[in-house]
C-alpha cells in the first residue's frame, strides 16, 4: 500500500470517529504530534500509526518486513 492511500484510509477512519481517548487507538499519537497534518509526518510515523490502527499490510506479512 502507497503512503497516499494509507494517509487517505487515516484520514477516513479519523472523520467517521470521535478523537478521544477511549475510543481510538492512536489518540495519543495524534496528540502527541500537536495537530500536525498526517502529510506532514515522515513515512515510518505513518507507517506506525497505521499499523497501530488497521495491522500489518499483508504484504508486510509475507515479507517479514514488520519489526514490532
Amino acid at each position: 500500500m502507497t503512503r497516499e492511500q494509507k494517509i487517505w484510509r487515516l484520514n477516513k477512519h479519523c472523520s467517521r470517529h470521535k478523537c478521544n481517548q477511549e475510543e481510538c487507538r492512536i489518540y495519543q499519537e495524534c496528540s502527541d504530534s500537536a495537530g500536525e497534518l498526517l502529510e506532514t509526518l515522515d513515512d515510518t510515523e505513518i507507517d506506525k500509526l497505521y499499523n497501530k490502527l488497521f495491522g500489518p499490510s499483508i504484504t508486510d506479512k509475507l515479507t517479514g518486513v514488520i519489526k514490532e
